[in-house]
């Protein structure tokens, strides 16, 4: 069971679990050399303009790959694969695909997932889609200076471009390990936005930073779901910017707990502005290694709510909704 704030308007699981998919999947082509899958779990996701909701579910098979399917649904009651969608999930031999992060980008008119290449050192890279028909891999992400062979992940592009020297470029949240310390950094490409350049990243810095002392994210932090845009007329008084939900680590005796917290990423200054000292989503025990790992989030304007699909203890798909009203008002008073 998960604790939450008054935040959280609401909590259910999905009908989606390795029984689910492995059914449906079974008389697709693409899926003739899929061994058989044992669990799905921290999906990403993001609503489509039409109102069809779509995510992309993480998962693995018994002998301990993992890949990536779309899933698909009218209401975010009955879900189904996407055609084609596994396709970019295989091979499954070599190495796995992780942790799928999706956004909109309206400049190009395209959506962009960033993901996770877990080989003997995880990598960051990118796919291109236009309504989720066509994939196309966008390459790897390479880290100019000294970032470059070290284990990289909790990654997703920014839904706006940022100016570097006059010209547009995309901007990337990741969380590189560097020397066993797992902060949160951002990077600019290389190139202009039009070339769709994934593979070159530059002027990296941190911008958040784990806690010391008794705080809920010691160990280590990372991005969760994809940055949420809101309407400007709920968060006027906040800098224009970008809600990030974060995950935090906290190590005890029992293990490693994963909880759910919040920033606000200002696109004047292109750093954290807010940050809460709570966790909002999180499992109950307080010495137990669990985890709760929010994937996918995006502001629904149907229900004026922020709505966020997370995985529990890597087996399953859960749903829950906050308020935006609530979520920028707690933040307001957490300035960094």
């Amino acid at each position: 069971m998960e604790i939450m704030s008054d935040m959280v308007q609401e909590d259910r699981q999905l009908p989606i679990n390795a029984d689910w998919l492995n059914q449906r999947l079974r008389d697709l082509p693409e899926a003739e050399n899929l061994m058989e899958i044992n669990t799905v779990f921290n999906p990403g996701g993001i609503l489509t303009p039409s109102g069809k909701t779509v995510l992309i579910l993480r998962f693995e098979t018994r002998r301990g790959s993992s890949g990536l399917v779309c899933v698909e649904s009218e209401e975010s009651r009955d879900w189904e694969v996407v055609p084609k969608s596994l396709h970019y999930a295989l091979p499954l031999v070599d190495e796995g695909l992780e942790d799928p992060r999706v956004i909109w980008f309206d400049e190009l008119n395209r959506y962009f997932i960033t993901y996770v290449v877990a080989r003997q050192t995880t990598k960051i890279a990118f796919i291109a889609t236009d309504e989720f028909k066509v994939f196309e891999r966008k390459g790897e992400a390479n880290f100019l200076d000294s970032f470059d062979n070290r284990n990289n992940k909790d990654a997703c592009i920014l839904p706006v471009s940022v100016l570097v020297d006059g010209e547009k470029r995309f901007g990337l949240i990741h969380r590189p390990d560097i020397d066993g310390k797992k902060d949160i950094w951002f990077s600019y490409s290389t190139d202009e936005i039009t070339n769709q350049n994934f593979t070159s990243w530059q002027k990296h810095r941190c911008i958040a930073r784990t806690r010391s002392g008794t705080f809920w994210d010691t160990s280590h932090i990372g991005l969760g779901p994809q940055p949420v845009e809101l309407p400007r007329e709920i968060t006027e008084g906040m800098p224009p910017g970008l809600l990030l939900l974060y995950h935090g680590v906290k190590a005890t005796g029992g293990g490693l707990i994963y909880r759910t917290g919040l920033m606000w990423f200002s696109l004047e200054d292109l750093t954290i502005t807010h940050r809460s000292p709570c966790w909002i989503l999180g499992p109950a025990g307080s010495f137990s290694g669990e985890v709760v790992f929010p994937g996918a989030a995006f502001y629904d304007p149907r229900k004026h709510a922020i709505v966020v699909y997370y995985g529990k203890n890597d087996d399953g798909v859960y749903r829950c909704s906050l308020s935006p009203e609530k979520v920028i008002s707690h933040l307001k008073r957490y300035p960094v």
